[in-house]
């Protein structure tokens, strides 16, 4: 099995030590794919994650209970 274009002992053996790399050094080895800039747009979706687990456990209990008024998206 290849991964970032080497066998994977190789990949192992880079990355199971202390070796850091620079973000051009990672794309040049193959573990990322770009770098993110902070004038890029990067979309990040909001979600009231608090909600969505308590709407996840009240399906595992069989209660899909969920205050009214309240949205998983959008935040609180």
């Amino acid at each position: 099995m290849c991964l970032a274009g080497r066998e994977k002992e190789q990949v192992r053996k880079d990355i199971g030590r202390n070796r850091y790399f620079t973000p051009p050094q990672a794309i040049e080895y193959g573990l990322i794919d770009r770098i993110v800039q902070p004038e890029d747009a990067v979309a990040i979706e909001e979600k009231n994650y608090e909600l969505l687990l308590q709407q996840a456990n009240a399906q595992q209990k069989g209660q899909q209970r969920v205050p009214a008024g309240a949205s998983a998206e959008g935040g609180y």
